[in-house]
């Protein structure tokens, strides 16, 4: 998530949230948007991000990195 430079990070929750559409997310990500919504879909029953509108919460960042990375 590095390289989304719209985000905000609460520093008192340690949630990071990002406006962005979905497209741009996507083309950011190098995926169909299709797909990003499906793994969105899934980071959200998994509790990783929870999504209203426009903007994606990661309510802890580090949980989203350690799967990106591990």
């Amino acid at each position: 998530m590095r390289q989304i430079p719209q985000g905000q990070h609460h520093q008192g929750t340690g949630q990071y949230k990002v406006n962005i559409a979905r497209d741009e997310l996507a083309s950011l990500a190098g995926t169909a948007t299709e797909s990003l919504i499906r793994t969105l879909g899934e980071f959200k029953q998994e509790k990783l991000v929870a999504i209203k509108g426009p903007v994606i919460t990661l309510p802890e960042p580090g949980r989203l990195e350690d799967i990106a990375y591990h």
